[in-house]
């Protein structure tokens, strides 16, 4: 005669009663979970029967039936049982039985915690407007796409499902799981994105009301096909500046293995891992409006780089000499037009900015304010806190320096005479003899509470 060996309650239970009406001679549903009763256990205890304690032997059997109701009338699949044959232990059949039912439990279980969690989003329809790219024609153009997904999946998925089922030449890079490869790259709306990564309900908050996302290859790399670009651009700016670590000696420990090892305090590690959280070089490297531009310049991804081996405590001193020459030098940080450009693309771009802004603020330190970067910025704090405004003339005439003012002399003699040369009558050319120029005043006057801005510079920066 079958008969129930043991019977237990799974985390999950949502107290709704539904197994103490069936068989309230083992279940007694409390205000949070569903307890086993003592009568019917060999251990006589009053709880979920998390050890699966066995059930006695008259109850097992004459409960049979009740107990197999309740554990299939459970909405939430929590009640457990085990049964057996004239025995005490289960048979064979049976304890497969259990195994299989103990794992679809599991997967109910999962599959509700995963719901409840937001991980699964609802089926959401958009159109991928997709750059196209044919290197054998050399054309370009765009395609789109209608397609109906769950908002949860990758936007690599969908391009793998298009590719599938739609269009079989389209060219995408791809990775092995969600986030392994920096290389997927794209940009879809103006924002740069891993493909890998980011949820297709997440980019719809970029796509409007019209739900078109367009998708392009990431800019400042060549196009190869499609959304498919080669990373040599990058690769050849770090042969070129050579971002390689040169260690220094220092002081090291013993590991438990015998090992001589090197050290770092706590704060200096914290500081280096918050200044190199950067999840992908080739999305850093997109963001700089001056690298599609200027094919010289290293690119805001090998800056950074460089810039946090400079302040690596474990690097030499000769090595960090030569980083922040090549970051002072005309391919390097002063070649970016705008670092805050960069802010606008989220954690990354925040990350970077600062980094970026830190190194140039240390090199203008390092090199005195010399030249046309540093002399602009010592005149612009002089001359606003001499009167409180700025001086755009002398801002200009010694961020030049005296050969630069000599060579743009004929300029500055048109901006001082009036001279407009905007294709007006001649006679408004002489009428700057008499008129006041362009030029704005050598001198300028105090404003009110300029020492209220002096305090401001100097709270900032008393170099100046």
């Amino acid at each position: 005669m079958a008969q129930i060996a043991s019977v237990w309650i799974e985390e999950g239970c949502i107290t709704c009663d539904a197994c103490q009406e069936t068989c309230p001679e083992v279940f007694h549903v409390t205000d949070d979970s569903c307890f086993i009763i003592a009568d019917v256990r060999s251990d006589g205890k009053f709880d979920q029967n998390e050890s699966k304690s066995l059930l006695k032997v008259e109850s097992g059997s004459s409960l049979y039936d009740d107990i197999v109701d309740a554990a299939e009338g459970c909405p939430v699949d929590v009640i457990i049982f085990t049964t057996a044959g004239d025995g005490d232990e289960p048979s064979e059949e049976a304890a497969e039985v259990v195994e299989a039912s103990v794992e679809v439990a599991a997967e109910k279980k999962v599959a509700r915690a995963v719901a409840a969690s937001g991980v699964q989003q609802p089926v959401i329809e958009v159109s991928l407007r997709l750059f196209r790219y044919d290197p054998i024609l050399a054309e370009k153009g765009y395609d789109t796409y209608e397609v109906s997904v769950p908002g949860h999946h990758s936007l690599q998925q969908v391009l793998m499902n298009i590719k599938e089922t739609q269009d079989g030449t389209l060219t995408f890079r791809t990775s092995a799981s969600a986030g392994s490869d920096p290389l997927t790259g794209l940009e879809v709306n103006g924002n740069l994105v891993l493909a890998d990564c980011v949820r297709m309900i997440d980019l719809l908050d970029s796509a409007g009301e019209s739900a078109v996302l367009t998708v392009e290859p990431l800019s400042g790399h060549q196009v190869l096909k499609d959304l498919f670009v080669s990373t040599k651009a990058l690769e050849v700016a770090k042969e070129k500046a050579k971002p390689w670590m040169r260690t220094r000696d220092r002081p090291g420990v013993l590991s438990a293995q015998g090992r001589a090892i090197g050290t770092m305090s706590s704060s200096d590690a914290s500081r280096l891992h918050k200044m190199n959280d950067i999840s992908s070089e080739h999305l850093l490297h997109s963001m700089s409006e001056t690298v599609p531009h200027n094919r010289s310049y290293l690119g805001p991804a090998v800056c950074n780089r460089l810039w946090v081996r400079a302040n690596d405590p474990r690097t030499s001193k000769e090595c960090k000499q030569d980083m922040n020459a090549v970051l002072q030098g005309p391919d390097g940080i002063w070649a970016e037009t705008d670092i805050g450009v960069m802010g606008r693309f989220g954690r990354l771009g925040s990350v970077v900015s600062k980094n970026l802004n830190d190194c140039r603020s240390e090199l203008l330190r390092a090199h005195r304010f010399a030249g046309k970067s540093g002399r602009h910025v010592k005149w612009f704090s002089k001359t606003v806190k001499s009167s409180g405004t700025l001086n755009e003339t002398i801002l200009a005439a010694q961020t030049m320096g005296p050969l630069g003012a000599i060579a743009n002399l004929p300029a500055t003699l048109r901006m001082a005479l009036g001279f407009t040369r905007t294709g007006g009558p001649p006679v408004r050319d002489w009428q700057g003899f008499i008129a006041p120029g362009k030029m704005p005043p050598l001198i300028n006057k105090s404003v009110h509470n300029h020492h209220e801005v002096v305090a401001i510079f100097n709270e900032l920066d008393k170099r100046f």
